[in-house]
C-alpha cells in the first residue's frame, strides 16, 4: 500500500468498522472528513499505479457507502411499517373511546 494513501485507507476501515457495529454517529462524523481525505489524497497522484491505488480505494469507500444506503434503506422501510402500525393502533383507540362515551 503507498503511504501516501494511508489516510484513505484507514479512514475506508474506520467507516466499515462503524458500520458493522452500527455506530451511526460515528459514521457521521467521519463522512463528514471524507471529502477533504479524498481530495487530499487525490493530489497525492503521480503515477499511473497511484492511480490505480486511488481508483482501488474509492471503490472500496463506494462499496461501503451502497451498503450504508441499503441499510438505510431497509431501516427506512421499518420505520414506516411500524408509523403504519401505529397510526392504526392509535385510531383504533379513538374509536374506542368515542363509542364508549355514549
Amino acid at each position: 500500500m503507498n503511504e501516501q494513501f494511508i489516510t484513505l485507507k484507514n479512514l475506508s476501515g474506520a467507516l466499515n468498522n462503524a458500520f458493522h457495529s452500527k455506530d451511526w454517529d460515528k459514521i457521521a462524523n467521519l463522512d463528514l472528513k471524507a471529502q477533504a481525505i479524498i481530495n487530499e489524497s487525490a493530489l497525492l497522484i503521480k503515477s499511473d499505479a497511484d492511480k490505480v491505488v486511488f481508483t482501488a480505494l474509492i471503490a472500496e469507500l463506494q462499496s461501503f457507502y451502497d451498503q450504508l444506503t441499503a441499510e438505510n434503506n431497509n431501516r427506512r422501510s421499518e420505520l414506516g411499517s411500524e408509523l403504519k402500525k401505529l397510526n392504526r393502533e392509535h385510531n383504533a383507540i379513538s374509536q374506542y373511546l368515542k363509542s364508549s362515551a355514549y
